[in-house]
């Protein structure tokens, strides 16, 4: 994947029309970065998707609301702005962020 999230789904959305017969489907995309001191820094976009969940290996889960959009083949431009979780901007080493937010939390993580 090559740029923000935002900007990717934005480009997926100039093609889709063009490129599938599918009238309309959901999506996250999300990009993690590690930072200098080997935490992560998490971005994302939605695209008509439910919010997912972020998991952290202590076994806590909340939902990121941030940065939802209208569905991607609509045919409406639209902006596909790029999120951060409030609160905390960066998640430990260890954090999972599951794409259907209808399943349960995973287990908590054992790796470091």
């Amino acid at each position: 994947m090559t740029g923000p999230p935002g900007r990717v789904v934005e480009r997926l959305d100039e093609a889709i029309m063009s490129i599938t017969d599918v009238p309309k489907a959901t999506l996250i995309v999300a990009r993690a970065t590690q930072t200098n001191d080997g935490h992560w820094q998490l971005t994302w976009t939605n695209a008509g998707h439910p919010p997912p969940l972020l998991n952290t290996r202590d076994g806590l889960a909340r939902f990121l609301t941030g940065g939802h959009r209208l569905l991607p083949g609509t045919g409406v431009p639209t902006s596909r702005p790029d999120t951060t979780p409030s609160g905390s901007p960066r998640a430990p080493p260890s954090c999972s962020a599951p794409t259907d937010s209808s399943k349960a939390p995973a287990a908590p993580s054992t790796t470091a």
